[in-house]
């Protein structure tokens, strides 16, 4: 198996009150690569040639930014 077709890529977060830490789940590329530098690898799963299709992964509430901090060019601040 290689990677996930265009289709199937994609990234998912989930946080948990309870334990305060985010869940993090992808089979997309450039995320997979953020995600095993940054964050607790949990899982992994690997295709046939050694690399890293789908991660699973833990992020502590400090960790995460889910907007940006800055504004896009070409409009005003919401």
């Amino acid at each position: 198996m290689s990677y996930y077709s265009r289709d199937e890529q994609e990234t998912h977060y989930s946080f948990s009150p309870v334990d305060g830490y985010y869940r993090i789940e992808s089979t997309y590329p450039p995320d997979i690569r953020r995600i095993m530098e940054r964050c607790e690898v949990v899982a992994t799963v690997t295709d046939d040639r050694g690399r890293v299709i789908l991660v699973t992964a833990r992020a502590d509430r400090e960790q995460m930014r889910i907007y940006n901090r800055t504004p896009k060019t070409g409009g005003s601040p919401a």
